[in-house]
């Protein structure tokens, strides 16, 4: 009688045992979820402070006055003024950069003209330039600088995208796109199109 009670007994442990040990799971995953949270919270606080900094900039002279393509043209502020300036920074291994290169075809081949000048900035060498402009057909002005000065310019996240007027003031900034080209090519020309043709219309 005394084993079968003390083989209830170890019984009853091992299964409070197995109880405690069932509910640990719990926090755990509550707190991988407050961590997943947290990440969120930070990207979005990122991103928000992303788009306050673009909006800032709208109304002044976007800060890279002028600008040597890898072909040694130069674009100086006398050559841009009183004309719609496109700005796009990008880099080889930028998904959305890459994705949205069909749109930004297409937004030059609907608006260029004498009063338009379409220019691609970023930090790649001319080799990777060229793969890239051609493999996707495009006949922007093509200039390649240091990163450092890209930064310097304000360039907060990639792609980033400036139309400025004629004068040189950035009237729409924005950062950030799709991985997926027709998404991406509807933004870009959603977004930029209404833009550049406004400008035109005052330039008229």
């Amino acid at each position: 009688m005394k084993n079968l009670v003390f083989i209830l007994l170890i019984w009853l442990a091992l299964g409070c045992q197995q109880s405690r040990t069932s509910s640990n799971p719990e926090p755990e995953l509550k707190e991988q979820e407050t961590k997943s949270d947290s990440a969120q919270a930070k990207k979005d606080d990122f991103k928000d402070v992303e788009e306050r900094f673009y909006e800032n900039m709208i109304g002044k002279e976007f800060l890279a006055a002028s600008f040597t393509t890898i072909e040694d043209e130069e674009l100086s502020p006398s050559y841009l003024r009183g004309k719609v300036v496109f700005l796009n920074f990008w880099y080889k291994n930028c998904s959305p950069c890459i994705a949205e290169m069909e749109g930004l075809r297409e937004l030059q081949m609907k608006y260029e003209s004498d009063k338009t000048v379409f220019i691609m900035v970023t930090w790649e060498n001319s080799e990777v330039i060229q793969e890239i402009q051609n493999e996707n057909d495009l006949s922007y002005k093509m200039v390649s600088v240091d990163k450092d000065s890209i930064t310097s310019w304000g360039i907060r996240g990639y792609p980033s995208s400036f139309v400025l007027e004629k004068t040189g003031k950035v009237v729409y900034a924005r950062a950030g796109g799709q991985d997926v080209i027709q998404k991406a090519t509807v933004e870009v020309l959603s977004h930029f199109g209404p833009e550049i043709e406004e400008q035109l219309e005052l330039l008229n």
